[in-house]
């Protein structure tokens, strides 16, 4: 994976050929099982992993999209 300007992705392109055979996937939408997601507008690549995410869910039996509770509130503080 090459992020950079297209004359540098070229570049960087025609020397790989050199050593390696490969395809070109262009932009990619998915790797390793990875969701990617690219803004040109903002300059932003995010990458995530629903796969990931939803087996964990139900494997916890997490409700979609709410964090679970735990037993005590988030701001108690312990002291020996």
């Amino acid at each position: 994976m090459v992020i950079a300007p297209p004359s540098t992705v070229e570049q960087e392109k025609d020397m790989m050929k050199k050593h390696f055979k490969f395809n070109d996937l262009r932009n990619m939408t998915k790797y390793i099982r990875c969701k990617i997601e690219r803004s040109k507008t903002i300059r932003a690549i995010k990458m995530t992993h629903p796969v990931l995410v939803q087996s964990l869910q139900d494997k916890f039996d997490l409700p979609n999209g709410v964090p679970p509770t735990t037993p005590t509130k988030p701001v108690t503080k312990f002291t020996k």
